[in-house]
């Protein structure tokens, strides 16, 4: 029996509800936008699900609710970027190879509905391009909560953090694309050699 990795959501989403009423209590403003911040960055899996019916699997929601928590909560509002030297790596590491997965999770339901069709080098380029902007997107956002003095733990004043943070998170891209386009590669030749597919 697989594991329903549902109830990790709801834990996560139990957390961030009380993480909030505790600061509204304590009228901490600042953390209470935090946490409004993770909700509603936590919350666009399932409205893309219910609106535009983007189809991603249980996990994949899961982690992404589990990123935000990690980022915003354990590691802006709790400091875990101060307590351990590597949370940092890791979440953008983590960040990397999960935007990739979640590109080629969105380029299957593409092709599969018949919206797009190429080469896999191209589905490759899609899915580097979509992550890796995504990834600078979160750069930037770093840049002006700290720069609106909301912040001082999610970006260090130092421009080789920010470009470590960018290569660490690419890596993890890259990693992701070169399996996806192997995968992709290998999918298409055995399309080629059987057309008609298996025998029975």
């Amino acid at each position: 029996m697989k594991p329903n990795v549902s109830y990790v959501s709801y834990l996560l989403f139990t957390i961030l509800l009380i993480q909030g009423g505790y600061f509204v209590w304590q009228s901490a403003w600042s953390e209470v936008f935090v946490v409004v911040a993770a909700f509603v960055l936590s919350t666009i899996p399932y409205l893309l699900r219910q609106y535009y019916d983007v189809q991603m699997t249980e996990v994949a929601r899961t982690a992404i609710v589990f990123f935000t928590v990690c980022t915003l909560i354990l590691g802006e509002i709790h400091s875990f970027y101060d307590i351990f030297p590597w949370w940092d790596i890791f979440l953008h590491l983590f960040s990397g190879v999960g935007l990739a997965v979640l590109g080629y999770t969105w380029l299957r339901q593409l092709i599969h509905q018949k919206l797009m069709q190429s080469r896999p080098i191209f589905h490759t380029i899609f899915v580097f391009s979509t992550a890796s902007t995504v990834l600078l997107l979160w750069e930037v956002y770093e840049f002006i909560i700290d720069l609106l003095g909301w912040s001082a733990n999610l970006m260090q004043p130092s421009l080789f953090d920010t470009m470590t943070d960018i290569v660490i998170g690419l890596a993890g891209v890259i990693v992701v694309c070169a399996y996806g386009y192997y995968v992709l590669a290998q999918q298409k030749q055995s399309l080629l050699t059987n057309p008609s597919g298996p025998k029975s």
